[in-house]
Order: C-alpha cells, then sequence, then structure tokens
C-alpha cells in the first residue's frame, strides 16, 4: 500500500490492514517439535500395547487348548505343573546375536569395530528402543560386551583394547583369522612354486 492510498483511508476514516509477519520463538519452535514427538511415541505405544493384548489374548486360547490335549494324553501330567520358558525372542531367534556380530566383524576385517558402532547396528537390525542413553549404554556392555567376551574365549574375535578400570571407554573388535599351520605353509609355498614354475614354461 503506497502513501496515497493511506492519505485516501485515513480520509475516509478507514483503517489499513497492513502486512504483519511474526518469527516463531526458538523456544516455541522446539517446545512443539518435542509435544509431536512425544506424542508419536505415545501412538507406537499404544499399537504396541494393542497387538500384544491381541497376542496375549491368542496365547491364553492356545494354552487352554494345549492343557486341554495334556489331560487326555497324559493324565499323570498337571498342565499347572508345567514350568514355562522363555524363548530367545528379542533378537528374532536363539544365536542371532552372534550372527550378527560374527558378519559385522567379518565384513569389517581386517578393520576393528568399536563396540558402540556394534550396538548402533544392532538396534537398527533388531529394531531396539531404548528409553535412555544408560539403558543403550547397558545394552551394549552387557548383552553385546558378553556375547563379544565369550566369542573372544572362543578364539572367533580379537579384542584390541584393554581398558582395565575404564569402563566408560568403548572397546574395539576384530575378526580373528585362524593362524595356518606349519604343514599349510608348507602346501602353501608348494603350490606358490608349482605356480610359478608353470609360469615360467608358457
Amino acid at each position: 500500500m503506497n502513501l496515497e492510498s493511506l492519505n485516501e483511508a485515513a480520509r475516509s476514516g478507514e483503517v489499513p490492514v497492513l502486512p504483519f509477519r511474526t518469527r516463531t520463538p526458538s523456544d516455541l519452535k522446539w517446545t512443539v517439535n518435542e509435544l509431536a514427538a512425544v506424542k508419536g511415541e505415545i501412538e507406537h505405544i499404544d499399537r504396541e500395547v494393542t497387538r500384544l493384548k491381541q497376542r496375549r489374548a491368542r496365547l491364553l486360547r492356545m494354552a487352554k487348548a494345549l492343557s486341554t490335549v495334556t489331560q487326555v494324553i497324559a493324565t499323570e501330567v498337571h498342565p499347572a505343573a508345567v514350568e514355562p520358558v522363555h524363548a530367545h525372542t528379542r533378537y528374532g531367534g536363539r544365536g542371532n546375536l552372534r550372527k550378527y556380530l560374527r558378519e559385522t566383524l567379518k565384513a569389517a576385517h581386517p578393520g576393528a569395530v568399536p563396540t558402540n558402532i556394534l550396538a548402533e547396528g544392532a538396534a537398527q537390525v533388531f529394531g531396539l528402543r531404548f528409553s535412555s542413553c544408560q539403558e543403550r549404554a547397558r545394552f551394549a556392555d552387557n548383552n553385546l560386551g558378553n556375547a563379544l567376551r565369550r566369542m573372544c574365549a572362543r578364539g572367533e574375535v580379537e579384542r584390541l583394547h584393554d581398558y582395565a578400570g575404564l569402563p566408560t571407554m568403548s572397546g574395539v573388535w576384530r575378526w580373528k583369522t585362524p593362524t595356518p599351520s606349519l604343514d599349510e605353509l608348507r602346501k602353501e609355498e608348494a603350490v606358490a612354486g608349482q605356480r610359478q614354475e608353470e609360469d615360467s614354461w608358457r
């Protein structure tokens, strides 16, 4: 709106509407983003709760049917006396965590991989969610750390760190290739010599 239009609006008694721009404060923007993230997490939890309730109902029906069958084929076994067995389902099955570690360290060989990087990869592969940084650190130190230490004891991996007394330091691990025996080295040397001799006649 130019000056002449403003003067005309003033003479006619009209109040001009001027364009007005506002800038969203950074604290308000952060608050809105956090609120949206929290609402999204709540929706995710609600979906998981619904799914788990449905799964629990199916399992209860299955347990009831299996209890009935047990009483029919083995009257001496009381279903209530059967102790529950907790299956390894967190990583999709037994041994999947060690399989992930083997494949990751083999792919990185001869390079090494820190524990925190292995933890980040495991969280993505298995869809793990952590409520805090402390929970993520416990997963890296306990779950991953125990698996890596067992693999190290079996000679599958080697640790390239020595952080005794420094628990905040991330470990570094590398896939350990088997050391060839003296006979294997001699065979490799003989094969290499034969190849050189064959190449010299070509």
